[in-house]
């Protein structure tokens, strides 16, 4: 008999991924869901399937902190495309699902579901489509990972065998791994020649070394693409494979490198080479000064790096005072290497001395982590003298073993030559002298060495301001200031001392910033410089090379238009008759097109000088506004876009603080010089967190901050 009781309600489906989708709400960064790890599984004894567990059992790509993995939240969507490359943790089914109810997720039916029958669409709900992994998807993402850093070729593996409990792969080997990079590598290199295909490219160079003491050059291209982009990429890695080679061996592959890109159209080559000619622009020079695409016929193609002048003068003014720097950097180690940091914090509290930052230690090439060595530890010399006193072994554990330290180890005389004794009152006085002077340095190479930001602008006033603050401090009533400051000004005066030593064209580049002009640089040279008629002479001549550089962006337009005009004119019967009249009218047009330069030679660059200066402030955009005013200075915006792109510096970041070439890592120079090469490029352009824009913060910095955070976060959990 049937009842007229309602039926009762279906039942829940147990497995929510089935017939529903999910709307996710995705939460703040902050937010991220974590999951516990097994305990099990971190001692390698546990004996459940990470399916089976209900904790997570990531696999060796994802990192472990503090017993707990971050969740994926991507996968959580269904859109991760990283697939098994991906840095984070791809959670099981019954853990997904437990975390997509945690976080307040909605499901709903899917509204594109591809259902096999009509039957099965009005009975069910609908169904997912069944995944299948494509092993060439997850090879292009190895490869990708590859030239990214993220892993090197010999951990794949490895992850291969990891991830085969979840579904079998065929394991790559060498020789095929090594073919998806190439190939990985060659697609991306095609698509980066189409966008260089019609550009102007500033070219830098630096050299590298390898402990074998062989020479490496690193070319890159700079310039700013349709969209008034900055871009900059590595183009080229060489090598002279020989000890004996110098920067001449480099010539010939630069020039092969440029041919293989079919880059025809430079405009300046800013080298690591404070020599007054450098071999490789030299060459680039002969080889390219009579093409048509020459500006000027190169004659301003080679520019001096900024970071590489100031890093040999200040490698000097170091040298200069190396025992006072010593003593205070053994002091520093003496704190750290005897675990006493607690004592010499409490001395520190006794000084009134507020030690909020942990000590660090320099690296003697770094010139930047010299000068932060220095500034940090002047400002506790109370509590390093209280320290001295109070700690009964300090005199005999100021030194460490050659092998467990690496300054020592690069400086083997210091043991002999430096007395075993704290620093001195006058090594402290050398020391704030230091801070004092390279500060100065660290500030305007920091500004300079950001190659996110245009900095062909800036150079001159940073330049001239630098000149002048170190002229205020060779007048010093302190002779050692003084001496130190003279020494400075001199390295920079032998490079930048006269105004026609500066390449004209950073100077143009100042000039087609809206804010300054011509008559911001009249004023910057007349503070620093006090002839007059030598500053009128070179803003003369400054005028004058923007107009020839506008003479010739409009000749070059006419050349392409009569080239155009010439292809599409169409032969006529009578070819006699036809050559004589073409060479009337294209003498005529020619006439015409002259007249037409000769009239309004100087029109834009004119009328953009007239015009009235912007306001300075932190929100202008420069290559913003040269993109909004490129309709009303069409062939200036040109110009504009190919000066601006030229780097002051040759090295960026903590590169530029240098004093000694960059070295190359021993395990790159085990590979190929082929896959070398590759991977070196490839790093440069597929690098995921390029440092931020705005580069305020050293590296040094970073790493205290993040040392600070987790200190915090340990107190909170102490306090909960």
């Amino acid at each position: 008999m049937a009842s007229d009781e309602p039926p009762p309600p279906p039942e829940a489906n147990p497995n929510p991924r089935e017939g529903f989708s999910v709307v996710h709400k995705r939460p703040r960064p902050c937010q991220f869901p974590t999951v516990p790890v097994c305990p099990d599984f971190l001692r390698r004894v546990c004996g459940l399937s990470p399916s089976q567990c209900m904790f997570a059992h990531p696999p060796p790509s994802v990192t472990v902190e503090r017993d707990k993995v971050t969740v994926c939240y991507a996968y959580l969507r269904n859109t991760c495309r990283h697939g098994l490359a991906c840095c984070y943790f791809h959670p099981p089914p019954h853990i997904r699902e437990a975390l997509l109810k945690e976080m307040g997720t909605d499901y709903q039916r899917p509204e594109d579901m591809e259902v096999l029958g009509e039957q099965d669409k009005e009975e069910s709900v609908g169904t997912f489509d069944t995944w299948e992994l494509n092993i060439n998807n997850v090879r292009n993402s190895l490869a990708e990972c590859i030239l990214s850093d993220v892993f090197s070729i010999e951990c794949v593996p490895m992850l291969f065998q990891c991830f085969s409990f979840m579904h079998p792969l065929p394991i790559p080997s060498y020789d095929e791994i090594v073919t998806d990079v190439k190939r990985f590598y060659g697609d991306a290199k095609s698509q980066l020649k189409k966008s260089l295909k019609f550009q102007r490219v500033c070219l830098s160079t630096q050299m590298w070394i390898d402990e074998r003491d062989i020479l490496h050059m690193a070319l890159r291209g700079h310039w700013i693409d349709d969209e008034w982009k900055l871009c900059n990429k590595m183009l080229s890695f060489c090598s002279t494979g020989c000890p004996l080679l110098g920067r001449e061996f480099f010539c010939k592959k630069i020039e092969k490198a440029l041919l293989d890109w079919g880059i025809s159209k430079m405009l300046t080559v800013t080298v690591d080479n404070t020599g007054v000619k450098d071999p490789v622009a030299q060459y680039l020079k002969f080889k390219t000064k009579d093409a048509n695409d020459a500006i000027l016929g190169h004659k301003f193609l080679q520019i001096r790096s900024f970071s590489h002048v100031i890093g040999e003068g200040v490698k000097e003014v170091l040298e200069y005072h190396r025992e006072s720097v010593c003593r205070v950097r053994l002091a520093v180690l003496n704190v750290l290497r005897t675990s006493k940091v607690d004592l010499f914090e409490k001395c520190a509290e006794k000084e009134g001395i507020k030690f909020e930052r942990p000590l660090f230690l320099n690296d003697e090439p770094m010139w930047d982590s010299t000068y932060m060595l220095l500034e940090k530890a002047v400002g506790l010399q109370k509590a390093f003298e209280r320290f001295a006193k109070e700690d009964a072994v300090y005199l005999s554990c100021l030194y460490m073993p050659e092998s467990e330290d690496e300054f020592a180890r690069r400086r083997k005389t210091d043991r002999e030559e430096i007395a075993p004794q704290p620093p001195s009152e006058a090594d402290w006085e050398n020391a704030m002298r230091l801070v004092t002077l390279l500060r100065l340095f660290f500030e305007v190479t920091r500004r300079l060495s950001n190659p996110t930001i245009v900095t062909a602008n800036t150079f001159l006033y940073e330049l001239l301001g630098m000149q002048i603050r170190l002229a205020e401090l060779s007048k010093s009533e302190d002779q050692i200031m003084a001496s130190l400051a003279i020494r400075m000004k001199n390295k920079i005066d032998e490079h930048w001392g006269e105004l026609y030593d500066l390449n004209p064209l950073l100077v143009v580049a100042m000039v087609l910033d809206p804010r300054y002009k011509l008559k911001g640089v009249k004023f910057c040279l007349g503070q620093a410089v006090n002839n007059c008629l030598k500053v009128e002479g070179f803003i003369a001549k400054v005028e004058s090379t923007l107009v020839c550089l506008y003479e010739h962006y409009i000749a070059s337009d006419s050349n392409s238009t009569n080239d155009i005009v010439a292809f599409s004119t169409v032969a006529p019967p009578n070819p006699v008759i036809f050559r004589a009249h073409e060479d009337y009218t294209k003498s005529i047009r020619d006439q015409f097109a002259k007249f037409v330069a000769e009239e309004g030679s100087n029109h834009e660059v004119t009328q953009y000088l007239s015009d009235s200066c912007e306001i300075h402030n932190s929100t202008f955009n420069l290559l913003g506004w040269w993109k909004l005013s490129s309709f009303r200075y069409p062939t200036l915006s040109r110009i504009a876009r190919d000066v601006l792109a030229i780097p002051v510096c040759a090295a960026f970041y903590e590169e530029a603080f240098n004093t000694e070439f960059h070295e190359l890592h021993p395990k790159l120079m085990s590979r190929r010089r082929d896959l070398r090469e590759i991977l070196i490029v490839g790093k440069d352009w597929f690098r995921e967190n390029p440092p931020p824009a705005d580069y305020k913060e050293s590296w040094i910095d970073e790493l205290v901050e993040n040392d600070e955070d987790d200190e915090g976060e340990e107190d909170e959990g102490e306090e909960d």
